[in-house]
């Protein structure tokens, strides 16, 4: 077992990408991506600009069943190769041993970060107790790779949750080393007169005001394509052309306040996946459809950031 060492804070840079789930990246799957030029996934990804990654693993999610050793470890070999960076999400401690120490992906040339948990309910002492186990635990295992915690929510005494409330970060901003927050509800806000640059600056300025200093990536935002599907509260459908604008709208704002501290983002979703329980498998939010054959107007937004 590795000694125990801090961590690192990512290198500053243009770093932006996409959420993916890893049956997307693996080969043989439903849901694998194809390069129009016959590449895989990190082939389209260096074509797109995309430079980051946050993996899913929607098919452990809902029935527990993971992909093999040889099949991650062949992901992790493609980003090294290809230069992409990796975030991977974790669904439990026992999904970060088998990942990290099992597999061995926490020597990898590509792990750029682990994010501990997806909007966990962090006024729950369980639940923040299990974070700071599993941040101690990545810090021994990936000495110098960076923690965070993938959005965040917390439940009040009415029993209803309360999402992404700058405010909150109080209770974990002590745990992560990157603040990671998610930003949804842009095309609600573009139909308002509301741009999304606008909207994503005046959000991150206040995700600053909490931070204690540590540096931001926005994790999770996007945008319907119009296609269908669950959106989740507070959503509504758009078009192919509003995707794209929000999608232009939010990393040029991202960009801009690279200076202040903002590493990058990861938009959702890429691609159609594994379906979760909740949510479907995500076609109407993804910007490549039928496993990379066709690209909507959103996926070449990454060409200029």
């Amino acid at each position: 077992m590795a000694s125990s060492a801090p961590a690192r804070t990512p290198s500053r840079g243009s770093l932006n990408g996409v959420n993916v789930d890893v049956g997307s990246l693996t080969p043989g799957t439903r849901y694998t991506i194809t390069a129009p030029d016959g590449g895989d996934f990190f082939d389209l990804a260096r074509q797109l600009n995309i430079k980051v990654i946050r993996i899913t693993d929607s098919r452990w999610a809902k029935t527990g069943a993971e992909y093999t050793a040889a099949q991650w470890q062949h992901v992790y070999a493609r980003a090294a190769a290809t230069g992409v960076k990796i975030i991977q999400l974790m669904q439990s401690h026992a999904h970060e041993r088998l990942l990290l120490q099992t597999y061995g992906l926490a020597t990898s040339p590509a792990l750029w970060m682990v994010d501990l948990r997806n909007e966990p309910t962090i006024n729950d002492p369980t639940v923040l107790s299990a974070l700071k186990a599993q941040a101690a635990y990545t810090h021994r295992v990936a000495p110098g790779i960076p923690v965070t915690i993938g959005g965040w929510k917390v439940a009040t005494s009415g029993r209803l949750l309360v999402w992404q409330r700058p405010s909150d970060l109080s209770l974990i901003v002590g745990i992560v080393d990157v603040v990671s927050p998610h930003l949804f509800g842009l095309t609600h806000h573009l139909l308002n007169g509301v741009s999304p640059e606008q909207r994503t600056r005046t959000y991150l300025d206040t995700i600053r005001q909490y931070a204690n200093g540590k540096p931001v990536f926005l994790e999770e935002w996007g945008a319907s394509n119009g296609l269908g599907g669950a959106l989740g509260a507070g959503e509504v459908q758009g078009t192919q052309k509003t995707q794209a604008t929000i999608y232009r709208g939010v990393l040029q704002a991202v960009d801009a306040d690279r200076c202040d501290g903002v590493l990058g983002s990861t938009s959702w979703i890429f691609s159609s996946r594994y379906p979760f329980v909740r949510g479907g498998d995500q076609t109407g939010w993804s910007i490549v459809l039928h496993n990379g054959a066709q690209e909507l107007p959103a996926a070449t937004a990454f060409l200029n950031a």
